[in-house]
């Protein structure tokens, strides 16, 4: 009996030093991740092809390296601040040590966009892109059918979508101002993204986004509007973003399938002009460098490039419209781009196919505007940058640092006389 006891005693002992599962787990991968981020460091400390170009000093913020910095600086000013400093091609330090690439070299930057699918979106955003735009194969279908949709001639036709849009906003501010000849100070940001909207659902789609007529406007126009908000954070699209994806993806199909009917000849259908038209009865008529490594995060600064004074002069950061009727900048020519040697719409295979659309877009409003009204700045001493995210905005700095994406601007109705 005392044997047994013995024997009961030294297995209970045993299972008592026996370790804990959960803590086996959890212990073994702290020790994996703590062996990856080991391994990335030393890596890109030593052996990364990129330590070898001039860039800034190392970051304080060990886990997001410099893009605090780059995220909090206004639109491409630290990019500006280092091109200046250090070159043309320079490294800077991203999530956890990994070191990217930043270049305006054109033989750099023209590789890249004549070999644009060697060159895929990073992976912290190529899921919202491929969510929302397609990547891949998927993305040279979609172009190949929708390409001949905005040539010059399909633009063309679409003129007055473009003046009716801008006439209409034209008649809302000068019924605002109701002849007030010290004019009013109107954030025109929601304006102009309203008219926006409105000329994309007419022109794109033959759908009416009512923005300009509604004060949320139709539930794609709000759809829209949530997807292309500032972003919040880095990572997946928000709870709020994937709603509105559902909401543009469930009108969309149903704006195609009125548009296959109208191909198809119903007769109950109206027929149209719009892009969205076009491509369905055209559908329907049978009529790299190599001294950088795989997964390396490169960014081609784009807005640098727009105002680099080796290109465009001293005067490079000026609003200065007559500098492209002077024919004086050849080495913009290095740069394979689709519109007057900047890079504001790319080149190559992803070069932005509504460039034309968007060109001629702000011809019209413009036109349409400057003949009615004077702008001024609101005050003087307004403080206008930048913010990044989908698409540029622009934001009113305050003196306490705080930020507002607004642009409040003094309009009065120009004077016939």
């Amino acid at each position: 009996m005392s044997t047994a006891s013995q024997v009961l005693n030294n297995v209970t002992s045993l299972a008592a030093m026996a370790p804990n599962p959960w803590k086996v787990i959890a212990i073994s991968m702290a020790t994996y991740a703590g062996y990856r981020v080991l391994k990335r460091y030393i890596y890109y400390t030593y052996f990364s092809s990129l330590r070898v170009l001039p860039g800034p000093k190392p970051p304080r913020n060990y886990l997001l390296g410099h893009l605090k910095e780059i995220f909090e600086s206004s639109w491409g000013g630290r990019f500006d601040e280092w091109l200046g400093k250090f070159g043309s091609s320079i490294t800077y330090t991203g999530f956890l040590w990994q070191r990217g690439l930043i270049t305006s070299d054109p033989r750099a930057v023209a590789h890249m966009i004549n070999h644009a699918y060697d060159f895929p979106k990073p992976w912290p955003v190529r899921e919202d892109f491929i969510e929302m735009f397609g990547m891949g194969d998927v993305h040279k279908r979609q172009r190949k059918i929708m390409n001949p949709c905005f040539g010059p001639a399909q633009i063309r036709d679409l003129m007055p979508v473009f003046y009716e849009k801008a006439l209409q906003l034209r008649e809302i501010w000068t019924t605002n101002l109701d002849g007030d000849v010290e004019g009013k100070v109107v954030d025109i940001l929601p304006w102009l993204t309203r008219t926006t909207l409105d000329v994309i659902g007419a022109a794109g789609f033959g759908y009416e986004f009512n923005s300009l007529t509604e004060e949320d406007g139709s539930e794609l126009a709000q759809a829209y509007k949530a997807l292309l908000e500032p972003p919040k954070g880095p990572g997946r699209l928000t709870e709020n973003k994937r709603n509105s994806k559902a909401t543009t993806d469930r009108i969309g199909r149903k704006i195609i399938e009125d548009k296959r009917r109208i191909a198809l000849g119903d007769k109950g259908a109206a027929a149209g002009r719009d892009i969205l038209s076009v491509l369905r009865q055209s559908v329907l008529d049978p009529a790299r460098p190599s001294c950088v490594q795989k997964d390396s995060f490169i960014i081609i600064p784009i807005i640098s490039i727009n105002r680099d004074k080796a290109i465009w002069g001293e005067d490079a950061d000026k609003l200065k419209p007559e500098r492209w009727l002077e024919n004086s900048h050849p080495y913009a020519a290095e740069y394979p781009t689709v519109f007057s040697g900047i890079m504001t719409f790319l080149g190559g295979a992803r070069a932005c196919i509504g460039y034309r659309l968007a060109v001629m877009e702000i011809k019209v409003i413009l036109f349409t505007l400057l003949r009615n009204f004077v702008f001024e700045l609101s005050d003087p001493n307004l403080i206008i940058e930048t913010l990044q995210g989908m698409i540029a905005r622009p934001v009113v700095k305050r003196e306490d640092g705080s930020t507002e994406t607004m642009l409040p601007l003094l309009i009065k109705c120009l004077r016939s006389d």
